[in-house]
């Protein structure tokens, strides 16, 4: 099932075209999201209402990277920097 998510925009309300977000649940009840940056230069930071207190683990995936383990993040709101050209996958923990 996946998730209604109100993505960052700039400031002339313009979707950014680098850097997106989805959020869904898996077949096994776990609540995912995913952010990504495809920006060749700059990291980018999201900031996260996970409308809940819960425990999350991130999944980095990048050029130099591959399924590097990062910190737990608690809710309900995360503040997750990614590097550039990378893509993480954050999974609740139980």
């Amino acid at each position: 099932m996946r998730y209604h998510v109100d993505e960052p925009r700039h400031t002339n309300g313009a979707y950014y075209s680098e850097q997106r977000i989805m959020a869904w649940r898996t077949a096994q009840g776990k609540a995912v999201f995913a952010v990504t940056n495809r920006s060749a230069t700059e990291p980018f930071t999201y900031t996260v209402d996970t409308q809940t207190a819960a425990t999350f683990q991130g999944h980095r995936y990048g050029p130099a990277t591959t399924d590097e383990i990062l910190p737990f993040e608690s809710g309900p709101t995360l503040e997750i920097t990614v590097p550039p050209l990378s893509v993480e996958f954050w999974v609740r923990t139980p």
